[in-house]
Formats: structure tokens, sequence, C-alpha cells
């Protein structure tokens, strides 16, 4: 199939997209939320908001730098 397998761990956060965005979503419900949260409906409430407020431009930034970590983990 023309698949070409490269060795590395399969949980580096460095070669997984969704590391960084994580981090942003964190700082984001940190600035906005930052008291202590305890109700289920209500966080599952901010990190949805949290999520719609990353945009789309923040994921295609980051996916698109993903040929530099995999470089970066190669050499």
């Amino acid at each position: 199939m023309g698949i070409h397998l490269l060795d590395w761990p399969p949980y580096s956060p460095d070669l997984n997209p969704i590391e960084p965005v994580w981090k942003v979503m964190k700082d984001w419900i940190q600035r906005w939320y930052p008291e202590i949260l305890t109700d289920r409906d209500e966080i599952r409430w901010i990190v949805q908001r949290a999520w719609d407020e990353v945009g789309r431009e923040v994921l295609a930034r980051n996916l698109a730098s993903m040929p530099q970590h995999t470089l970066k983990e190669i050499k």
C-alpha cells in the first residue's frame, strides 16, 4: 500500500496533535473559570465552550506543524 512506518513511541506528546489544543483549552478555562468546579454538567458545558473558543485556525496551524515535529523526532 506504500505506507512507510517510522519507529518511535506511539504516545509521544510531541507527535500527538491534540496535546497543544488541550493546553489552549486548559488556559482558557483557567482564565475564565478560575474557581474549582465540581458540578459535572457545568464542567461539561465549560469544556464545550473552551473547545468552541479554540477556533479552526489554531487547529489548522497545529496540524500544519506536525511535519516539523516528526522531522525533529527522527533526527
